[in-house]
């Protein structure tokens, strides 16, 4: 049995590290910063986010209010706002089969999902970005 609960109520924050090009691997320093330019890339906001239906299981997990979940998504977004693909990169606790689950619900949701483009020059460019969504337990279901 599915549950639709809102992914708003267990998630702590979520913060989007914009980068274009590849992406490093993991265990690799990350690029150093560098200073505003002229030509640089603002990076894609999440405008409208549809809640996933999560399993049985995860709503369970995430009723406990000690319950904390780390998902890195690797997404593409288009010029226009939407998702052209989304990867799970890591689940933590990844000896936590619910982790997994978790992020799964949660990137099947994604592509529904509406983006503010990342912009160049002013101009709507197509971009690519990690994603990382922290959530802690204490859900309610809806």
């Amino acid at each position: 049995m599915m549950r639709h609960l809102s992914l708003a109520a267990a998630v702590l924050f979520a913060v989007a590290s914009f980068s274009c090009g590849s992406r490093t691997e993991e265990g690799s320093p990350p690029p150093a910063p560098s200073a505003p330019r002229a030509g640089a890339i603002t990076e894609p906001r999440v405008l409208e986010q549809v809640d996933p239906d999560f399993s049985e299981a995860t709503s369970r997990f995430l009723a406990n209010p000690n319950a904390k979940l780390t998902v890195v998504f690797h997404i593409a977004v288009r010029q226009d706002g939407t998702m052209r693909t989304v990867e799970v990169v890591r689940a933590e606790p990844a000896d936590l089969p619910v982790a997994k689950t978790f992020a799964e619900e949660v990137a099947a949701s994604m592509p529904k999902w509406r983006f503010r483009p990342a912009m160049l020059d002013g101009k709507p460019v197509d971009a690519e970005f990690d994603f990382t969504l922290e959530a802690q337990g204490g859900l309610e279901g809806e």
